[in-house]
C-alpha cells in the first residue's frame, strides 16, 4: 500500500535484469494508491519460451481486480479498482504458471 505505479515498474524491471538467463523467472507485483490498484508484470526469456508472458500474467490478473491492460511477452501493466481482488489475481497468476510449467 502507498507504491507508486512507477515504483512499482522500477522494481520489476530492476528484478527483471537480475534474473538468472537459465531459469524461467516472472515477476508480478501490485500496489495500491488511492484506492486504485496498479500491477506490473515481467517475464525472463525462458519463461516466454514455455509461454508464460507477462502480458498472459498480466491477463489472468486483471479480471479479479476489475481491471485491464496489457503489454508486452516480457512487460505488462495495467490497473484496476478491486483492491480486495489483489489475493484472487495472484492465484490466477499461479494457476496460469503451474498450467503452463506443468507443476
Amino acid at each position: 500500500d502507498g507504491t507508486s505505479a512507477a515504483e512499482l515498474r522500477e522494481l520489476v524491471v530492476t528484478s527483471s535484469g537480475r534474473a538468472r538467463p537459465d531459469i524461467p523467472a516472472v515477476m508480478v507485483g501490485a500496489a495500491v494508491t488511492d484506492g486504485q490498484v496498479s500491477i506490473v508484470t515481467g517475464a525472463s526469456p525462458p519463461a516466454i519460451a514455455i509461454g508464460v508472458t507477462a502480458n498472459a500474467l498480466l491477463q489472468a490478473a486483471a479480471p479479479s481486480l476489475d481491471g485491464r491492460g496489457g503489454g508486452k511477452d516480457d512487460f505488462a501493466q495495467g490497473g484496476g479498482t478491486n483492491a480486495d481482488g489483489i489475493p484472487a489475481a495472484f492465484d490466477a497468476v499461479e494457476k496460469l504458471i503451474r498450467q503452463k510449467s506443468g507443476l
